[in-house]
């Protein structure tokens, strides 16, 4: 597929005003839309909780119309996941360790929780000793990268690689319960 990002724009313009069912949903995605701009003036909580009514019955009216595809792609990103778990890949891995390398910069100039600052600090520090590890290990034993083989044989390389992402998922996991717990309280209060 070799179009430009012009010609890609008109294919899915032409595709959105090619039939009825597609024309409907741009018609009520506009309607919604609109309804949403309105509403930022209005700042009405009747129209946020029809708003909300109406996407979520969207979203589950589509599910079940198409469970069977819903529940093929749901068990796709289940193989996705675990095939990542157990051979991860370098690239995810480097992308990881700039996010926390953010995540550390925001966190350094951000107000926040002493106890998530330390938590973000901990997961951080770990992560980052794992991944100077892992660059050491694949500089000073010749890995090729790109050479699936030789990374998934090594099992210091797989067992550093795993054992970062199994804290990035619970910096995750402990950030979303922080965040709900935030939220809470401060509903509450």
């Amino acid at each position: 597929m070799d179009l430009s990002l012009l010609d890609k724009i008109i294919v899915i313009f032409k595709y959105m005003f090619s039939s009825f069912p597609n024309i409907f949903v741009f018609i009520v995605g506009l309607v919604l839309f609109s309804l949403m701009i309105i509403n930022l003036k209005l700042k009405n909580k009747t129209i946020c909780m029809i708003l909300l009514g109406i996407y979520l019955g969207t979203f589950f009216g589509v599910i079940l119309s198409h469970f069977d595809y819903v529940e093929y792609s749901v068990r796709e990103a289940i193989k996705l996941i675990m095939n990542y778990i157990y051979f991860p890949s370098p690239v995810v891995y480097f992308f990881i360790v700039v996010f926390m390398i953010i995540n550390n910069v925001y966190t350094l100039f951000k107000d926040m929780g002493i106890f998530k600052k330390i938590f973000n600090y901990i997961c951080s520090f770990i992560i980052f000793l794992l991944f100077f590890l892992y660059v050491i290990l694949i500089t000073t034993n010749g890995i090729d990268l790109g050479n699936i083989v030789s990374i998934y044989s090594n099992d210091t390389v797989l067992s550093i690689v795993q054992v970062s992402n199994l804290i990035f998922v619970i910096w995750i996991i402990v950030s979303m319960f922080y965040k709900l717990y935030l939220f809470i309280k401060k509903k509450v209060d």
